[in-house]
């Protein structure tokens, strides 16, 4: 599912630390002392492991892998949602805090959601290219290629190069095209 890797990119891009860090989900799961940026790291963490378990269930051959796969999945659901209400406390408005709000809907699929936390980043003057990309993915996933286009375009205006946005604007123009060949008939 391509909008998943985006989304990842995504957050790897505007939360600034594509790091292999791993938070150990045994050890301090539910650790409530944890500092509220401590928790929204553990809440990335968490969200970029579903991603690639979702990836991985995609292409899951046998049941039992792929019930595994749900399994582990539906862990990580649980700890981001745990450790995104935490950091959620005491930093509601925190802009990587509402990227990471923005993509878990989009994984949910709920893009009508997920448009309105990236406009409020973009209403906060937040001039980011992957909160653009991820807007694009959303308007693209609800079938409206234009403001995908707009969107995507814009990430590319603020940075030319950012290589998913390039690749992913080709997408769309050939939709568009696709669109206008079929109005056309």
């Amino acid at each position: 599912m391509r909008v998943i890797g985006f989304v990842v990119i995504g957050l790897l891009v505007f939360a600034g630390c594509a790091s292999s860090e791993e938070a150990d989900s045994d050890e301090g799961f539910y650790d409530a002392s944890l500092k509220p940026e401590e928790h929204r790291h553990r809440a990335q963490i968490a969200l970029e492991k579903l991603l690639a378990k979702e990836q991985e269930l995609e292409k899951a051959e046998s049941k039992s892998m792929r019930e595994y796969l749900g399994w582990e999945i539906n862990r990580y659901k649980k700890e981001f949602e745990y450790y995104f209400k935490q950091a959620e406390k005491g930093i509601p408005d925190d802009p990587q805090l509402v990227m990471l709000d923005g993509a878990y809907l989009m994984w949910q699929k709920k893009y009508e959601a997920a448009i309105e936390r990236f406009n409020r980043l973009i209403n906060r003057k937040i001039n980011d290219a992957s909160v653009y990309l991820n807007l694009a993915l959303c308007y693209d996933a609800l079938g409206d290629i234009d403001k995908a286009y707009e969107n995507c375009a814009k990430a590319l205006e603020i940075d030319p190069r950012f290589s998913r946005a390039a690749r992913y604007i080709v997408e769309l123009e050939q939709k568009k095209q696709e669109k206008q060949l079929l109005k056309e008939k």
